[in-house]
């Protein structure tokens, strides 16, 4: 996993609005975009004004792999905030005490986004846990 932070126009940080928004974004013009969800929160103040956070998982060949090889300051194309994101309004914490959260590999970037919006009012529930699963070696430690 790569942790990627980039600057983007303020038309894409303006557009992102919802954790679980993601974006398309690549290298070359000539090259197939790959979908990212946004791992940090709506106007997050922890970092650079007009930034995303990506964690991105290189595959070889990809544009996820393109990205990670991107030096500093590298050119990357980007799209505005796409989809709904996530409907968190409809577990209000009046209503929903327990919240459990699954993800695998880089499909925790959305959740990541998810808990540092601090809109799933985490103090005010009784459990909100995160189960995060990830491939091992299959060797004995």
């Amino acid at each position: 996993m790569h942790q990627i932070v980039i600057g983007v126009e303020k038309s894409v940080t303006s557009s992102f609005t919802k954790p679980g928004q993601y974006i398309q974004a690549k290298v070359e013009v000539d090259n197939k975009p790959g979908f990212f969800a946004v791992a940090s929160a709506p106007n997050a103040s922890t970092l650079p004004p007009d930034s995303l956070e990506l964690l991105i998982k290189s595959q070889p060949g990809s544009s996820a792999e393109a990205i990670a090889n991107l030096a500093a300051g590298g050119q990357l194309l980007v799209s505005t905030a796409q989809g709904k994101g996530f409907a968190l309004d409809k577990i209000p914490v009046s209503d929903v005490d327990i919240v459990l959260m699954f993800a695998t590999g880089s499909g925790v970037s959305p959740l990541k986004s998810v808990i540092e919006s601090g809109l799933l009012g985490a103090s005010e529930r009784s459990l909100v846990q995160l189960f995060y699963g990830t491939r091992n070696s299959g060797k004995a430690a």
